[in-house]
């Protein structure tokens, strides 16, 4: 590989990791807004998540 290929390596494996953390602070907001909004009970609330 040459230092082009190396570079554009580097690029696209940060560009992949940006999007699975983003993904993942996505996928947590969502699990937020279901378990302590649309379909909440008292019991519910009251965990960590909802905190």
């Amino acid at each position: 590989m040459n230092k082009r290929q190396i570079w554009a390596s580097i690029a696209v494996a940060s560009f992949c990791g940006v999007i699975l953390i983003l993904l993942t602070d996505i996928e947590g907001n969502v699990v937020q807004l279901i378990e302590c909004n649309l379909i909440s009970q008292n019991k519910k609330k009251s965990q960590d998540i909802c905190l």
